[in-house]
Parts: C-alpha cells; structure tokens; sequence
C-alpha cells in the first residue's frame, strides 16, 4: 500500500495464499494523517474475497489477425512504424517550439 491508504503497509503484512481470512497487525507513523492513531500499533482483519490474475494473450498471428495485421510480424512492424512515427512528430514539434522560443 502507499503512503496514502489507509492502513500503513509493512514486512508483517504479507499474506500467505493458502489463507482466506487473518488479522494483520501494524503500527501507524508517527505522522499517519489520522492523529488520533498516529504512532499507535492497530490490528484489522482483512478477508481476501476474490483474487485475479491477468493473464496476456500470446504474440501469435491469431493475435496479430485480430487487429487487422497479416500475421504477427506484420503487426511488430507496424507496431514500430506507428511508435517511430510518433517520436518524430514529437520531436519535430519540440523542435518547433523551441525555435519560437527564441
């Protein structure tokens, strides 16, 4: 978790996969945005409800025909024109506003 969330993160927060539900243990910071547990130890249960994994599609030319491309070369090629194409145009505009700066 990051600084903004509510419980503080720390090394005693790992979670076994094996487990549904578990109190968890912390101790907030000293500066926690909430003073009134500000450098207080806390425990909470947490229950994991569902776990998701995302799971990428593989590189094939399935894959690449699903995008209109011939196969998955096609659209690798494609792919790096469109990026290369972006990066001039980027550049050239950088280039250009810059020459109106001065």
């Amino acid at each position: 978790m990051d600084s903004k969330s509510f419980i503080p993160a720390s090394p005693t927060n790992s979670w076994s996969q094996s487990r549904r539900q578990a109190d968890r243990q912390c101790r907030f910071p000293r500066r926690f945005r909430h003073q009134g547990i500000a450098g207080q130890k806390g425990v909470y249960d947490v229950e994991v409800v569902e776990v998701k994994e995302k799971v990428l599609p593989a590189m094939d030319d399935a894959f690449a025909k699903s995008f209109g491309a011939e196969n998955a070369e096609k659209l690798r090629e494609g792919v790096r024109r469109d990026l290369e194409n972006e990066l001039n145009y980027s550049q050239n505009a950088a280039s250009a506003t810059s020459s109106l700066a001065h």
